[in-house]
């Protein structure tokens, strides 16, 4: 298994932490198009994406740049100790936010803009895919995926 997907599913406690706290609802690996947001937060009637990369901020934020068509916001969230090197001219001129990950926390450095170009139909497709009852049946899979990794165990 390659190392950076384990630690990418590792990106996912914090991050999820971090939405939960803030009283979202999560889901991971919603389907948007031919490819899937790594993580979506429906948070009373705003819907974030969250681009989760270990390093590769460039590829986190075309990802992102693709997820305001079907968010009200969109966030690469990025290994703390990588996050310093993020172009943030790029985020504060694109309106996509960054979030640092720390182990099992997670805080927003750059807070997101509001997408300029959301498609109000996709949004609230997304929207209704994260319902309140699958949002737990998922976190609760994703997060026993995430336990099982860090034991040690192969996927």
């Amino acid at each position: 298994m390659n190392s950076d997907i384990v630690q990418e599913e590792l990106l996912m406690v914090g991050v999820g932490n971090l939405w939960r706290k803030l009283g979202a609802r999560l889901a991971y690996e919603v389907p948007l198009y031919e490819r899937f947001l790594d993580m979506v937060a429906v948070q009373e009637s705003l819907v974030v994406a969250i681009e989760l990369k270990v390093r590769d901020w460039r590829g986190a934020v075309r990802q992102a740049a693709v997820a305001q068509l079907a968010a009200d916001e969109a966030y690469i969230a990025i290994c703390s100790r990588y996050a310093v090197s993020v172009d943030r001219a790029l985020l504060y001129s694109t309106g996509i936010g960054l979030i640092a990950v720390y182990g099992h926390e997670a805080e927003i450095v750059i807070p997101a803009q509001p997408s300029k170009i959301t498609l109000t139909q996709h949004r609230d497709a997304i929207a209704a895919w994260v319902k309140p009852t699958d949002s737990f049946r998922r976190d609760t899979i994703a997060l026993s995926l995430v336990d099982f990794v860090i034991a040690g165990n192969p996927a």
